[in-house]
């Protein structure tokens, strides 16, 4: 139900291409300063169109949590 997770998934997978890289740096600082930069220049690269469509799929999320009575469902 968590719309912002798919979000996560379309920007690592950019970060992984754009900026392969990050993923072996160590854990300090200026690394932290780098990440941070990258985040958010990949942000800005979120398809105004895959917010808007996550948006939409709220009313259809919602009914199918209704109908599953809270139980798992697909999304």
């Amino acid at each position: 139900m968590n719309l912002i997770k798919h979000v996560w998934k379309y920007i690592k997978a950019i970060l992984k291409l754009k900026y392969p890289h990050l993923s072996s740096l160590s854990d300090n600082v200026a690394n932290r300063a780098m990440v941070i930069a990258a985040l958010k220049a990949v942000w800005w690269v979120v398809p105004q169109a895959m917010i808007d469509r996550l948006v939409e799929s709220m009313p259809r999320r919602v009914a199918a949590l209704r109908w599953a009575k809270g139980w798992y469902i697909k999304y």
